[in-house]
């Protein structure tokens, strides 16, 4: 019996220790299972957030140069702007429906809905909280990067801007760019003073700034703030030189022609020149004539001057509208590939003859062979266009 007690008592123990080892081994199961649940909800609420991201500025990152879908720029793209609430990515409401303009073939409205049900949940996030959404902009505290926008989960707690939330930031550099390129003629020249007219896309409506950009003197233009998306640009070349038309004459090479030509659909009317140099000793010059008639000027006549004439100069046009082009906008600075001034048509010319070039109040001609001459036409009704040359040696 002492035996037998013996081996009750016995029983009891391992009894007991097995049933703590038990305990043990339930309590550890269970926080490992509540850590995995957490782990799947944080999870949840970042793809979540990276979806909704996605379906507003969409992944042009991803996407092959020269890729032209429709859908890479998400809601941005159709609509020229983030949306003002997260529900405008599923219902339409009164944002303007999808349509794509016949002239320029760009696209333009809602044509959602961006968001899969699954994926917005009525935008709430894993825990039952309202998803967070604000466009207040400012500066990024993990990046320092300009932001347009925030995503943001408050997490467990349901508590916003704690510890436990998920934030998902929207930079500036992924919703608008600096959008620059350069204009150049069928020979590889930059041309200056043409207009470049950009078409985007801003509240479902297509826009252009209330002024068209103008090639600077290395053939440079540039918009800034343009939502990424498909946008359009148009050339609308005005007065530009014609290459190869400037030398010098004379036997002090102090004479110097030059061409220029419209390459505009429209005529232009001439009213004023400017025309400006620099040399050392600065130098003027006697005359001008065009279209080697007589003298228009005859004076003495330092660069910067401008010439109004007495008869202004009507110069035909090509007759041939410039083709619009698109781009994808995308980055915080796109450089446009060079657009090429078209060259199907003729248009009207002007020679222009400036004749005596001598140091300035010495009577010494001066060489000007190779000087870069900045040339300004005012135009009637309204409008300055702006070439640039270097005349060689005849």
């Amino acid at each position: 019996m002492i035996v037998h007690s013996s081996n009750r008592g016995a029983t009891l123990i391992e009894t007991v220790v097995t049933m703590a080892v038990i305990a043990v081994l339930i309590s550890g199961a269970g926080t490992a299972l509540y850590s995995t649940v957490l782990g799947a909800r944080d999870q949840t609420a970042l793809a979540q957030l990276e979806a909704i991201k996605k379906a507003m500025v969409g992944e042009p990152r991803t996407v092959a140069f020269g890729e032209k879908s429709g859908s890479r720029h998400g809601y941005l793209g159709d609509m020229g702007s983030l949306p003002p609430t997260l529900s405008a990515l599923e219902t339409a409401g009164m944002q303007p429906d999808y349509a794509v303009d016949p002239l320029l073939q760009l696209g333009r409205g809602w044509r959602g809905p961006y968001l899969s049900p699954t994926i917005s949940r009525g935008m709430a996030d894993p825990w039952g909280n309202g998803i967070v959404y604000s466009t207040a902009g400012g500066t990024s505290a993990l990046t320092g990067a300009t932001l347009s926008a925030t995503l943001r989960s408050i997490g467990a707690d349901g508590v916003n801007d704690t510890a436990d939330d998920h934030v998902l930031e929207i930079y500036r550099s992924e919703t608008f760019a600096r959008v620059l390129g350069y204009v150049k003629d069928a020979f590889g020249s930059t041309v200056p003073g043409v207009d470049v007219k950009l078409s985007y896309i801003s509240d479902g409506v297509i826009v252009e700034p209330p002024a068209a950009a103008v090639t600077d003197n290395d053939g440079l233009y540039s918009y800034d703030d343009i939502p990424h998306g498909p946008r359009v640009l148009q050339l609308a070349p005005k007065l530009s030189y014609v290459k190869g038309t400037g030398f010098t004459t004379g036997g002090d090479r102090n004479n110097v022609r030059f061409v220029i030509e419209n390459l505009g659909k429209n005529s232009l009317t001439v009213t004023q020149i400017k025309l400006n140099w620099v040399t050392d000793p600065p130098s003027d010059f006697k005359r001008l004539r065009i279209n080697q008639a007589a003298a228009e000027f005859d004076g003495t006549y330092p660069s910067g001057t401008t010439f109004t004439f007495g008869t202004a100069r009507t110069v035909s046009g090509t007759g041939v509208t410039q083709e619009p082009f698109r781009v994808d906008v995308s980055g915080l600075v796109m450089l446009v590939p060079d657009v090429t001034v078209g060259t199907v048509g003729t248009g009207g010319t002007l020679r222009f003859d400036l004749e005596d070039f001598e140091d300035a109040g010495t009577g010494t001609n001066s060489d000007v062979t190779g000087v870069t001459f900045t040339v300004e036409f005012t135009l009637s009704p309204s409008g300055i266009s702006k070439t640039l040359f270097s005349p060689i040696r005849q």
